[in-house]
């Protein structure tokens, strides 16, 4: 930030707690202490003093010939305040430096005693006051000015807006302003403008977005000066609109944060005392008649949505966790300077007000303000109204942006919400009781998949992210505790598409004495009632045959039907697991399925299943009687040796849910587990290993049990209707963003 000395002409720099002198070649620099109680009351009356600039942390330019200015000053980038402090100084030490190299006559006093060579110019790396525990600076050696005060604007804003920044200066004085130009390493050339006089006022815009700079231009003061900056208007152009004029915009507002602290008001309060919500007022008071006022005084916060002026009165719509709302504020009623400070709010800003509770002419609710409050300043502008936020990417990556604008959005994760506790209020009505297992496992089991892998330092072993809950709740089991459940986080280290997330949410819950038909009772009671209380409706929306969308009733009996006996329906050919391995071969041929050498029967078959009857799947269906060898936790079927008792639950043709008669037999678990270690010795990265202590477990004893699991995220994909697992998990995992 620049502040003008206007005895001297000279501008002052912001460093650490110090006013700094800015001058070309300065052998010393001190300062006063700064003063700003009301924003940072630790550094009044600091002793300030700043040591002259080492060899390390000062670059004297190359070369000034003609317009042409080349040189590198530290910056840490790092730090939002210092990199525009510094990026002021070095604009300001450059247009000193060009008024002196270019200067003559009355416009430049004193140009007769100035050597002809170019001077030293010089800026300080920003210091600010000792911490306990020192950060260290990262200095950016290798950029020119241009890239110098790039980078201040990124920090600022927070985003990458351009390959330069044009610095424009007046100083008021004689003389007309002069235009001079910073050459950078890739040859692109960024214009500023320097004048004469007392005062320092700069204005940041981009390079390529702003063709309006004529030298006649008005320069606005970043700091004290925001009304007569011009805009280059809203974004219009979908989600790149959201930074297309950041750096104005953003300097605008920064413009009235520090407006309204040097007033004395702080622009982020630590807190509202809040009287009702605004769902809360519409719920008391939606019956209103039009052009109704009511005594009923409120105290309410949001985010301002709308914003419309009309003469004496403003009209501003604020949304918070329970709706929308309007303000309707009035000259006559808040006073001319209150009046003048709402008219300041921008799109985006959080208020509380404090008013009643009134109807318009034409009906709409609205709350008439007697005062108001800033609760937090939003210098980063929301998206366009008229585009929103469409990217997918963009919307994924920033959530809080699309929860701001996207009403949709907010309804997903609402009713994933009331999914889960949905969930929870069944299970603990039918005895369950909420359990936490380890997230970090010493063997990864529990499921096939291809775990994440890290290293505990401390006992210095490898451990694995969690692929499943069961094997420990299982282990509860023994321990006596019939009935529990645990809804988390599972980790695999697979693929993403729109059904698949490496991190996802799972409920799974055992029961003692129970086999998998009453899982499959549970299971459809528990999807059946989240979908009632989520959405008020058991009919939900899904993609049939050629994407068209079908509705599907929870409340009607779902169908149970065999794998095996799917995968006849598919390719008119009976399997079985008992079958010779090269008949179902053959078979996966015809149907162009890939297998692989190291399959059995059992696998051939998952996989026919997979690629011909799944996505037929549309009404909620349970496949159950899965080949024992893709099983290795369940127990064997009843009837058939070849299979086992579990099932599938597929809705949409998508997996919901997974259950089965559990396997207690410590002696056949620990053939099944060596089975899967050889499947994995083999190359299957995915098998499970011998886990010793759950075998241990088992050999003292678990009851008949039932088990379950469902992955919460695809139930929340179907109550909420959507085709993709990212809009209902808040973040998703995505590629790294590049700053």
């Amino acid at each position: 930030m620049i502040r003008p000395i206007a005895s001297t002409g000279s501008a002052v720099v912001l460093i650490g707690n110090c006013q700094v002198p800015v001058s070309p070649s300065p052998a010393s620099w001190t300062g006063a202490p700064l003063r700003r109680t009301a924003h940072r009351p630790a550094l009044n009356d600091r002793p300030c003093t700043v040591g002259a600039p080492t060899a390390a942390a000062t670059r004297s330019t190359a070369a000034i010939t003609g317009a042409v200015i080349t040189g590198v000053w530290p910056i840490d980038t790092t730090s939002t305040g210092a990199a525009i402090r510094t990026a002021g100084a070095a604009t300001d030490a450059a247009c000193s430096t060009a008024s002196v190299r270019g200067g003559s006559g009355a416009d430049s006093p004193g140009s007769a005693s100035r050597p002809a060579t170019a001077p030293t110019v010089t800026a300080a790396t920003a210091i600010r006051p000792p911490r306990r525990r020192p950060r260290r600076r990262t200095v950016d050696r290798g950029a020119v000015v241009t890239a110098v005060v790039g980078a201040a604007v990124r920090a600022v804003v927070g985003a990458v807006v351009g390959a330069g920044v044009r610095a424009f200066g007046d100083r008021s004085g004689s003389g007309a302003p002069r235009r001079s130009s910073i050459t950078q390493r890739d040859g692109t050339t960024t214009e500023f403008t320097c004048g004469r006089g007392t005062g320092s006022r700069y204005r940041l815009t981009t390079v390529s977005d702003d063709p309006r700079t004529p030298d006649g231009d008005p320069v606005t003061d970043l700091a004290t000066d925001p009304a007569t900056d011009p805009a280059t208007g809203p974004a219009t152009d979908g989600p790149e609109a959201l930074g297309a004029d950041l750096p104005a915009e953003a300097g605008r507002r920064l413009a009235k944060v520090a407006a309204l602290r040097d007033q004395g008001v702080e622009p982020y309060p630590y807190r509202f005392d809040r009287s009702h919500t605004l769902a809360e007022i519409r719920a008391g008071h939606g019956d209103l008649e039009p052009g109704t006022e009511t005594d009923v005084r409120v105290q309410v916060a949001g985010r301002v949505m709308l914003f419309r002026e009309q003469g004496k009165l403003v009209f501003a719509t604020v949304r918070d966790r329970g709706g929308d709302i309007q303000l309707f504020v009035s000259k006559g009623q808040i006073g001319d300077e209150g009046f003048a400070a709402f008219r300041e709010i921008d799109l985006g800003d959080w208020v509380g007000v404090d008013g009643t509770v009134m109807t318009t002419r034409k009906g709409e609710l609205s709350i008439k303000v007697d005062s108001f409050v800033l609760l937090s300043k939003a210098v980063r502008p929301m998206p366009d109204k008229w585009h929103g936020l469409t990217d997918t990417d963009t919307r994924f990556r920033q959530r809080y942006a699309d929860l701001i604008v996207n009403e949709e959005a907010r309804r997903h994760f609402e009713i994933r919400h009331a999914m889960i506790a949905s969930f929870r209020r069944t299970l603990h009505d039918r005895g369950f009781i909420e359990v936490e297992t380890p997230v970090l496992h010493v063997e990864a089991g529990g499921a096939h998949a291809r775990p994440f892998i890290t290293h505990h330092n401390t006992l210095d072993m490898r451990m694995y992210l969690r692929i499943a809950l069961e094997l420990h709740l299982k282990r509860l089991i023994v321990g006596g505790m019939e009935r529990v459940f645990e809804i988390g986080r599972i980790f695999r280290n697979e693929g993403i598409s729109p059904r698949h997330n490496p991190e996802f949410t799972m409920m799974e819950l055992y029961q003692a004495f129970a086999d998998y038909t009453e899982m499959i009772e549970i299971t459809e009671t528990l999807i059946t009632d989240a979908a009632v209380d989520a959405t008020g409706t058991s009919v939900v929306t899904v993609l049939g045959p050629g994407d068209a969308s079908l509705e599907v009733d929870l409340a009607q009996p779902w169908r149970q039907v065999r794998m095996i006996d799917m995968v006849e329906e598919a390719t008119g050919v009976a399997v079985h697991p008992s079958q010779p391995v090269g008949e179902l071969r053959a078979l996966a041929k015809r149907f162009d399925v890939p297998v692989l050498d190291r399959w059995g029967s059992g696998k051939i078959i998952e996989e026919l299943f997979e690629a011909t009857a799944e996505h037929t799947l549309v009404a909620p269906t349970f496949v159950t009687g899965h080949p024992v060898e893709i099983s290795p936790l369940a127990r064997v079927d009843r009837h058939d040796p070849h299979l086992t008792e579990r099932f599938e639950l597929f809705v949409g043709g998508r997996e919901l849910a997974n259950g089965y008669s559990e396997l207690n037999d410590p002696v056949e678990q620990r053939l099944r587990f060596e089975d899967e270690q050889a499947g994995k010795e083999a190359g299957n990265a995915e098998g499970m290993g011998v886990d010793h202590d759950y075998l241990r477990a088992l050999e003292y004893g678990m009851p008949p049990t039932g088990g379950l699991g469902i992955g919460m995220d695809r139930v929340a994909m179907l109550l909420a209707g959507t085709t993709s697992i990212k809009e209902v998990i808040l973040f998703p995992t995505l590629r790294p963003e590049v700053f």
